[in-house]
């Protein structure tokens, strides 16, 4: 009997491989941290915004652990992102795409440019989620990557809300 796996996800048991995804998440952790000690904190006046900080340490973490487990993340999120769940590229450059986000956001770079990117990227998570929402269709929340499980819920949806907001703030008084 053959069965169709494109969309059956098989996650991780908990505790399986977990010291492998947890010295990545360390590495990363330390990558992060070493970035922010050298580029940002030298640099006074500048990424100085609490606004700006948040959304660089926001997007910057997430992203770390969503690197973690790389590919439970882009299964995960194929669940339920617009994008992701037509192409497994999308899901994998998609925390990619949040490191470099809250990177620039930190060293205060290109900040307008990258509020547009993140605006874009908010609006298609906000239809994703709520889609999914809507449907009620329970699936694992890929946010935090797949090492922290969580539902994807309401709270999901605000806060791709609250971060496109934000997003808008910077692109009209950045």
């Amino acid at each position: 009997m053959e069965h169709d796996h494109q969309h059956h996800i098989h996650y991780a048991q908990p505790g399986a491989d977990k010291m492998g995804a947890l010295i990545k998440l360390v590495f990363l952790l330390v990558v992060f941290a070493v970035f922010y000690y050298f580029v940002v904190l030298p640099a006074p006046g500048r990424a100085t915004d609490l606004e700006l900080q948040f959304m660089g340490l926001f997007f910057s973490l997430v992203a770390i652990l969503k690197l973690a487990d790389w590919p439970g993340f882009a299964a995960a999120y194929a669940e339920y992102d617009l994008l992701a769940s037509r192409s497994r590229v999308y899901a994998y450059v998609y925390p990619l795409l949040e490191l470099a986000q809250g990177l620039f956001y930190l060293a205060n770079w290109q900040v307008r440019s990258v509020a547009f990117l993140t605006l874009i990227l908010m609006v298609i998570g906000v239809i994703g989620v709520a889609r999914n929402l809507l449907s009620k269709n329970p699936v694992r929340c890929a946010c935090l990557g797949t090492i922290i499980p969580i539902p994807l819920t309401k709270f999901t949806l605000a806060e791709d809300i609250i971060m496109g907001l934000m997003a808008l703030l910077i692109i009209f008084n950045g």
